[in-house]
């Protein structure tokens, strides 16, 4: 789970009122983030961009990672099944194609 600092936390409104100062705060690295909360709930997190760009990278190669090993485990795995018996098994017909 993320900590927040209290210093972080941020109501709506107030975040509203003295958005051009929280921008300059995060970009001046003053403020690593600014978590904003309505009702005492926290609902979005404003990072800079830079931050933002490096964790959406990060996240696409993990996918890509993944995609990698779901690839290299079919690979070891040996076919069942005939080209024949699938098309047979989704109602196709191999003359038709």
């Amino acid at each position: 789970m993320v900590a927040y600092e209290r210093s972080e936390i941020i109501a709506s409104g107030k975040a509203a009122k003295r958005l051009g100062g929280l921008l300059t705060d995060i970009k001046s690295g003053r403020l690593k983030k600014a978590v904003i909360s309505r009702n005492s709930v926290l609902e979005a997190v404003v990072l800079p961009v830079e931050e933002y760009e490096r964790l959406e990278e990060s996240a696409d190669i993990l996918e890509h990672l993944s995609i990698a090993r779901i690839i290299a485990q079919r690979k070891k795995e040996k076919a069942d099944i005939s080209l024949e018996e699938m098309l047979k098994e989704e109602g196709i017909n191999l003359n038709e194609l």
